[in-house]
């Protein structure tokens, strides 16, 4: 209404442009703030927003071009130093990036959301140390976009462990972020055990209620139990002398890349579901079993992929394995298409809900030969189960693949790393991954 009666309004079109983003609109989104800097060409904001949307888009010397004109109007601006690392992460230019990110940290030490991006960037590339020291910036209340990182300290009034010994204490470990992680971070739970058990130290582990069973069957040292909603832990208070989230156990645990490789696999499966599937997988008609999964439920869209996509793999793995699907979500109708359109079958079972019930999804895992996926929490239960695992990986992978390599260190001798060459190009992946299917 306001660009009815002035449309030449410059802030209607900069708060629309905002809306229209965060909607997800972004290309219109993008006329509006380039109508805003039309009208007025010092709108820095503007800009840098610009500047974000045409990141998004993949527009990246465009992008590139606003950011740096920010910057040459104000060589101090934080946001234009932070998102331009952000930028030149993606394009795998990392000296640059981390350049951007020390000079936004020189500007602004406290600023959480570059210490949150420089984190990234190190754990990606090795530099576990500092890494770690920047990766407790995620729950810091000052983070911009804290609350989608689902790391909320739980409401308690004990203390924050900080490496204070543990002998005769009691500590209560936090769960966050995503199944996936919490799977992956249970991984250092053996180290804490391996440094406290002559100490006499009582652990308690708060994690989704789907992995209560799970866990405690595979740490015996610890007692797990369901977290809520809202992160309340205070009927805990009175026994408890420490607290801590479990993403930030690496940082006293796992500092080199020789950390890794202690205990593992990890993960203990529910014997009696093992059994069941394996005398399923026996009544097929090949002795090899294959278990695939190809989408995200997260917005990380340019991870997932489709049946048809897959196509060479599962012709490959069809002539002498069973293809058993792990996929979370109801496929129903996308597998009995493939199978129409190919002859393949996917072999699916209805007591199987991947989304709810993991203790009959990891025994499942467990009794597969092979798990081929891309980057989602199956793979974080394949691994830690000790189940071989192929993983496909967009160009720009999350920051716990690392970089240049075709092995998992938080998996060590079960995952293989299958990354894309170049950005969307996912045939060459496919390819691969057929090609040592074949040579198994």
């Amino acid at each position: 209404m306001a660009l009815k009666l002035s449309p030449n309004y410059v802030d209607a079109h900069y708060n629309f442009a905002i809306l229209l983003a965060e909607k997800g609109q972004f290309e219109q989104a993008k006329k509006h703030y380039q109508k805003t800097l039309k009208l007025n060409p010092v709108h820095i904001k503007a800009r840098n927003n610009l500047a974000n949307i045409l990141t998004k888009q993949g527009c990246f010397n465009e992008a590139e071009n606003c950011y740096q004109v920010v910057l040459e109007s104000n060589s101090n601006n934080i946001d234009a130093h932070n998102n331009l690392g952000v930028l030149l992460k993606r394009q795998k230019s990392f000296y640059r990036a981390k350049k951007h990110y020390q000079i936004a940290l020189k500007i602004d030490p406290k600023n959480t959301d570059t210490q949150w991006n420089l984190s990234l960037l190190q754990l990606q590339l090795g530099d576990f140390h500092q890494g770690w020291m920047y990766y407790e910036s995620r729950y810091r209340e000052d983070k911009k976009d804290r609350a989608s990182m689902n790391v909320v300290p739980p409401n308690i009034t004990t203390s924050q462990y900080q490496g204070e010994s543990l002998k005769n204490k009691r500590i209560l470990i936090c769960a966050e972020q995503g199944i996936g992680d919490e799977i992956m971070f249970a991984s250092v739970l053996s180290e804490l055990k391996a440094q406290t058990q002559s100490q006499d130290v009582r652990i308690t582990l708060v994690c989704d209620a789907r992995l209560v069973e799970l866990f405690n069957q595979s740490f015996d040292f610890l007692t797990a139990i369901p977290k809520n909603p809202n992160n309340c832990c205070q009927t805990l208070d009175n026994e408890l002398d420490y607290w801590l989230f479990i993403g930030s156990l690496p940082k006293f645990y796992r500092n080199d890349i020789k950390d890794f490789n202690q205990h593992q696999p990890y993960l203990k499966a529910n014997n009696v579901l093992f059994d069941k599937w394996q005398e399923r997988f026996s009544k097929l008609k090949h002795t090899f079993n294959i278990g695939i999964s190809w989408a995200t439920i997260s917005k990380k869209k340019d991870q997932s992929l489709t049946l048809e996509q897959l196509t060479p793999i599962l012709v490959r793995a069809n002539q002498n394995t069973n293809i058993i699907n792990l996929q979370y979500g109801d496929h129903t109708k996308e597998i009995q298409n493939f199978k129409i359109q190919t002859g393949i079958t996917i072999h699916n079972w209805e007591d199987c809900d991947p989304l709810q019930d993991l203790d009959n999804f990891s025994a499942q895992i467990k009794a597969l030969d092979l798990v081929i996926s891309i980057d989602n929490s199956t793979v974080h239960f394949s691994g830690a189960l000790g189940t071989k695992t192929f993983v496909m990986l967009p160009f720009n992978q999350d920051w716990r693949w690392a970089e240049d390599r075709d092995d998992s260190y938080w998996y060590p001798d079960v995952v293989q790393l299958f990354r894309q060459q170049t950005d969307g190009e996912w045939d060459e992946v496919i390819a691969r991954v057929s090609k040592t299917l074949g040579e198994l």
